[in-house]
């Protein structure tokens, strides 16, 4: 019978932002944010909830490393 106590934590640890996160790292507003969410220009959210909206950190980050290249 396997260990249930016991488990490996070999995955990448995500972190997970809220828009008041983003907020804080990304000098824009909360409409600017979603603009570009709508025109493809920013990563999508995901729905953790009816009104609870996150983003993944390793996509943001992604994403601010393609703007400091331009």
């Amino acid at each position: 019978m396997p260990n249930c106590g016991h488990w490996d934590h070999n995955f990448p640890e995500e972190r997970l932002l809220t828009l008041a996160d983003l907020r804080k790292i990304i000098p824009a507003s909360k409409s600017a944010i979603y603009e570009w969410i709508r025109d493809g220009l920013f990563p999508r959210p995901i729905r953790i909830g009816l009104r609870r909206r996150v983003w993944r950190w390793t996509e943001v980050a992604e994403w601010m490393a393609t703007r400091t290249d331009e």
